[in-house]
């Protein structure tokens, strides 16, 4: 597993690397780090593993994954894009309007989950 890892974070490497633009740049990324990427694979293949071999594996895969985002951040800065990578470690889930009462007193508006027009 361990050459496997290091096999794919030296190909994505040389992939980053000669990206010319921010289309090939954005080719690697999905091709890599994206829902299908090969990354992504060997990260949801850790789940076959023993313990142990889960905990190193996952290690080196997680190190190669920020690794290979920080190389990404570095050459889109260096191709002079300004679109952001967006990194599934700083993603975040949106705000919801909807929240519950918690006080005990709940008009009958609140039971019938309407805008309340008693007040």
């Amino acid at each position: 597993m361990q050459e496997t890892i290091e096999r794919l974070r030296t190909e994505a490497l040389a992939a980053i690397h000669a990206a010319a633009d921010d289309a090939a740049l954005e080719a690697v990324r999905v091709g890599v780090l994206g829902r299908k990427g090969s990354l992504t694979g060997l990260l949801r293949g850790l789940k076959d593993l023993d313990a142990e071999a889960r905990r190193e594996a996952g290690a080196a895969l997680n190190a190669a994954k920020d690794e290979l985002t920080a190389a990404l951040e570095t050459r889109q800065a260096a191709i002079g894009s300004s679109r952001p990578v967006i990194s599934s470690r700083t993603t975040t889930r949106p705000a919801t309007s909807r929240t519950r009462s918690t006080s005990a007193t709940r008009c009958s508006c609140a039971r019938r989950r309407r805008p309340c027009r008693c007040a």
